[in-house]
């Protein structure tokens, strides 16, 4: 605190300084630091402003939707179809569950290996 110090500054009309050295490095790091989080403060309400414009203006974007090949088929007609399927020795789809090339290669393959 220095009372002589401040006494002796007050006494002189300023001539002797009324904070030490060390005062003043003590308080300018003080006010360096409450500057500091005072500007990480608005920083961190600037993003998050940014943030929010951000999503109001560009949206994430929708999940692909999946694409039938064509109407969904009636029960009759998925009947129709695996009977087709049968006739001309191609693999069916059964319970209604759709396979792609490849596992339907796959199935045909092994019911050809059972027919040996």
């Amino acid at each position: 605190m220095g009372l002589i110090r401040k006494a002796m500054s007050i006494s002189t009309l300023g001539a002797v300084d009324l904070r030490s050295d060390k005062e003043r490095t003590a308080r300018s790091a003080r006010q360096s630091a409450h500057e500091l989080r005072r500007q990480t403060e608005m920083m961190r309400q600037e993003l998050a402003m940014q943030r929010a414009l951000a999503a109001q203006l560009n949206p994430p974007p929708a999940p692909p939707e999946v694409e039938q090949e064509g109407p969904a088929l009636t029960l009759k007609e998925h009947l129709r179809m695996n009977a087709l399927r049968v006739q001309r020795g191609e693999p069916t789809v059964t319970n209604g569950e759709w396979m792609t090339a490849d596992v339907a290669r796959r199935k045909a393959e092994r019911a050809a290996r059972r027919r040996r």
